[in-house]
């Protein structure tokens, strides 16, 4: 329910300051409520209301936070973090970092924003089920954005994109991450729920999983193992077998077998 009333709350949306102002002086209207119209604000990506609502008290709630951190207006953005309001490197409440969010949406400009500032490149994605930022960038094939992590300081070995890469059959990704420095070999990411060990393996394991034979083909010439076994003990071959594999997945298979017992 709209508690500002229709007019104060178009003016609101629309960062009409003075409008808000003049309200203020007819002493015949009730005051505004400044949380609400903070709320309208942001959502209308109205940051000159929005800076005269924290100046007037109004409450930062955590939907509030939510809706900033994936607020496509910029303003609006960088008021709540050059105000103090929200801090570079703090968690918000079922989302994650700003960094990780903004990293999943695309927004280069955002990111090197937030990098400039100290955000840490490595963290974690709780609206992305706890991926890092490297992998919920290789999700999105989105190789600008893991060169900006990189060069930051992000850490493409253990991260979980090399693994991401290879089980969405992302042949590009996979070569751009090995050149980055990526484990050919990693098991990927073990989450706090010891469960999340089961589903772990290794590129080779997820691209034999989904068919994937160009990513085979190149990871094995980038030299994995496969006598690797993944989170539930089972080795290459086994899951090549129980995904009825192509024939030409399994002869590339046997020859690395046959290679690995040289």
């Amino acid at each position: 329910m709209n508690i500002l009333g229709s007019e104060l709350y178009d003016a609101a949306i629309r960062d009409d300051v003075s409008y808000i102002e003049s309200a203020l002086s007819d002493k015949s209207l009730p005051a505004p409520s400044w949380d609400a119209t903070l709320d309208a604000a942001v959502i209308g990506g109205a940051a000159e209301v929005a800076a005269y609502s924290l100046e007037r008290g109004a409450t930062v709630h955590n939907l509030v936070l939510g809706n900033v951190i994936c607020s496509p207006c910029e303003p609006i953005y960088r008021l709540f973090f050059n105000s103090g309001v929200l801090k570079i490197n703090d968690e918000v409440d079922k989302w994650g970092f700003p960094l990780g969010i903004a990293a999943g949406q695309g927004l280069h400009s955002r990111v090197q924003y937030l990098l400039e500032r100290g955000a840490r490149p490595d963290v974690n994605i709780e609206f992305y089920g706890g991926m890092s930022t490297l992998a919920v960038a290789t999700l999105r094939s989105d190789t600008g954005m893991i060169d900006l992590l990189v060069r930051h300081g992000a850490v493409v070995k253990s991260s979980g994109a090399i693994v991401v890469a290879a089980r969405e059959g992302k042949l590009s990704m996979v070569s751009s991450l090995l050149e980055a420095g990526a484990d050919v070999d990693e098991l990927g990411v073990r989450y706090t729920d010891e469960r999340s060990v089961t589903s772990m393996g290794t590129p080779l394991h997820k691209s034999v999983e989904r068919g994937h034979l160009g990513i085979v083909a190149a990871l094995l010439d980038a030299g994995a193992d496969i006598n690797v076994r993944d989170g539930q003990g089972k080795a290459v071959i086994d899951i090549a077998c129980a995904k009825r594999a192509s024939n030409e997945m399994v002869v590339l298979l046997e020859h690395a077998l046959v290679r690995s017992a040289a």
